[in-house]
């Protein structure tokens, strides 16, 4: 089994971005099964115990529209930003800075930003389905069902207030595992070396 590369360059070369208060990100919000109603939902639940905000990065689509009333109708719009699309520069600084990095799909063929997270050391939390126990080689956090708002929000009360959080160390450790994994050179030999077997 060969898995997918990633390009890691960009991550430990890319700034922080900076906010003056401490922020949750979630990316591709373009897609229904990429679960961020739930994700809204929790944030909800624990709003008031916790000072951070939530970036939502990528554009609605007609999928994902009902997203933005969503938040209107529950008095979200102050905590809760829209990001929008971001170029790939833009999109790891803004992971970098992240406080908790959340992937609440219901179901995921590979993850790639819940990865990227963990590569940047950030905490990562993502649901625990299909995919994602084993690209993330079981170093982040997870919860269960998907769907389930208050799962959900005491996964995320208990790392942002402390009950779970990583040591600095503990997450430069998770960092390097996958750096080890998905280095596009180490990927490009497996590549290699499977040609090769596969001519002789």
């Amino acid at each position: 089994q060969i898995y997918n590369p990633i390009y890691n360059d960009l991550f430990m070369s890319a700034g922080m971005y900076k906010s003056g208060k401490p922020y949750i990100t979630a990316v591709n919000i373009q897609f229904r099964h990429k679960n961020i109603i739930t994700l809204i939902k929790a944030f909800n639940i624990i709003k008031d115990l916790i000072p951070h905000d939530l970036f939502l990065v990528g554009r609605t689509s007609a999928q994902t529209s009902f997203l933005v009333p969503y938040i209107q109708k529950h008095g979200l719009s102050q905590r809760i930003a829209f990001k929008g699309f971001l170029d790939d520069l833009a999109l790891a600084e803004i992971i970098k800075g992240s406080a908790l990095y959340i992937n609440p799909s219901l179901f995921e063929g590979f993850g790639m930003t819940t990865i990227e997270a963990m590569l940047a050391e950030v905490p990562a939390l993502a649901s625990n389905v299909s995919a994602v126990p084993e690209v993330t080689m079981g170093l982040c956090n997870y919860y269960e069902p998907p769907d389930d708002e208050k799962a959900l929000a005491h996964a995320m009360k208990n790392i942002l207030l402390g009950k779970e959080s990583a040591h600095a160390s503990h997450l430069k450790m998770i960092s390097r595992k996958i750096k080890d994994r998905y280095n596009y050179v180490e990927i490009s030999r497996q590549y290699y070396d499977l040609l090769r077997s596969l001519m002789d």
